[in-house]
């Protein structure tokens, strides 16, 4: 009983993740801009050391279609951004990237230690 409670309460937060990770397409330009505002500082490879999302920052991804926002990662961008960064910053929102999926031309890693 014990280990059927556990996979629906698995359950449950995978639908609820998706449910809060992602939204519409069509929404897509208005969350790409959202993002920027209130995340790029989590992101940025110009910063000295990985700083913890803020709550509007979390609240936003939480909001957004991260694989539409994956399409707007162009060669400009990556040159001011850390893939590494926004693995962790979509990781701590409660939101992470597929491993494997693409995000511009960067691939998703594993998680450490495997899957």
């Amino acid at each position: 009983m014990a280990k059927t409670t556990s996979c629906f309460a698995a359950l449950v937060f995978v639908l609820i993740a998706i449910l809060f990770c992602h939204a519409t397409d069509a929404q897509c330009p208005d969350q790409w801009t959202a993002l920027k505002k209130d995340c790029m500082q989590f992101v940025r490879k110009a910063s000295p050391a990985p700083l913890p999302p803020s709550q509007q920052c979390c609240k936003t991804v939480q909001k957004s279609n991260l694989t539409c926002a994956c399409k707007h990662v162009d060669k400009d961008l990556l040159k001011k951004i850390s893939m590494q960064k926004v693995v962790t910053v979509a990781k701590d929102c409660g939101c992470p990237l597929k491993p494997g999926s693409k995000c511009g031309d960067y691939t998703v890693p594993p998680p450490l230690g495997g899957m």
